[in-house]
């Protein structure tokens, strides 16, 4: 996986992601989120995480943001993509708990993607 940071579309799967969501809108953002039990692995983390990013920009949390999901968030549903609220807390657990990505940035010594990403799930939570 190509990563040039720790913000969530700061890495290959993430940025490809949102190519999905400029071309099917909010069954992007439903994929992403359905994530299954067990282990998973990094890109459908990254999706996971990029995918919460967009339901709490939608919600108007301070998350980092690219041009292209400001500009599909101005042209989508506010309250359409806030109702997959739950579904993006559950998807952030499973990838802070059990994923490849987060022992990724574990091994890397990077302990602010997982502030951000705790951040993000505390702020969707309420």
């Amino acid at each position: 996986m190509g990563t040039w940071g720790n913000g969530p579309f700061d890495n290959d799967d993430a940025s490809d992601w949102v190519y999905k969501l400029e071309d099917s809108g909010v069954s992007a953002l439903r994929s992403a989120l359905a994530v299954e039990d067990g282990y998973l692995k990094a890109p459908q983390a990254a999706e996971a995480v990029a995918a919460a990013t967009v339901v709490g920009l939608a919600s108007d949390l301070p998350v980092e943001s690219t041009e292209e999901v400001s500009e599909w968030l101005g042209g989508a549903d506010a309250d359409e993509v806030r109702s997959f609220a739950g579904g993006a807390v559950v998807a952030l657990e499973r990838v802070l708990e059990d994923s490849e990505l987060a022992e990724l940035y574990d091994e890397s010594g990077d302990e602010e993607w997982r502030q951000q990403v705790r951040a993000l799930h505390d702020g969707l939570r309420g």
